[in-house]
């Protein structure tokens, strides 16, 4: 190549180039824009749950959550964006010692304590909690059957006046299968939404 037909090529991709971050930056530039426009229309809304919410009833409290579903909650989809808080609940079931998953036992205990266990050998208290700890490790690590075990995500709704109430959201499923939503309630702080989900079981930070 002359160096002449260089330069033409190197002009060319830089003009390339150029037009390829404006686009990029005017996608986001009206992304951004979008997400704001929404929100001014969403704030009304959300101004009304705040409201209804801290009216200090459990009918207001009703209401509160009833307009949330309406026009917040998706029962399918997955998270949005704007959540504050994420991360995992893992069932109490799925804590419990199980006798046909002894795998998550191997490399803790010998093959022939496996076998005694698969017979039905009463689990030590340092076995059920290798168990356990196996269980945690697999959702740390995000090789869990997100089918069983649920993800959460705590979503802020902040009223005009700067009053907060929060919107605690689990899902279960996977991307490529279909993912299920679980609206299950407001409250007052991220705390509550986070001790409420214990209910459920053990609550894995994201």
């Amino acid at each position: 190549m002359s160096l002449s037909a260089f330069r033409d090529h190197a002009r060319v991709i830089r003009a390339w180039t150029r037009s390829s971050v404006h686009a990029i930056l005017v996608r986001y530039l009206s992304i951004y824009l979008a997400l704001i426009q929404r929100w001014n229309n969403m704030q009304p809304t959300i101004d009304k749950i705040v409201e209804q919410f801290f009216s200090g009833t459990k009918d207001g409290i009703a209401r509160a959550c009833a307009l949330y579903k309406d026009t917040h909650f998706q029962q399918q989809g997955g998270a949005r964006d704007d959540f504050e808080h994420c991360g995992s609940v893992i069932p109490n079931e799925c804590m419990e010692f199980d006798r046909d998953d002894l795998d998550r036992l191997k490399g803790d205990v010998t093959d022939q304590r496996l076998e005694a266990l698969r017979e039905g050998a009463e689990p030590t208290e340092e076995e059920r909690q290798v168990y356990r700890s196996s269980v945690i490790a697999q959702v740390e690590d995000g090789s869990a059957d997100y089918d069983a075990i649920p993800g959460y995500w705590i979503y802020k709704l902040r009223h005009s006046d700067g009053r907060e109430v929060f919107a605690l959201e689990t899902v279960t499923g996977y991307s490529f299968s279909g993912v299920t939503n679980t609206f299950h309630g407001l409250f007052s702080s991220a705390e509550d939404a986070r001790t409420d989900l214990a209910r459920l079981g053990l609550v894995v930070s994201g």
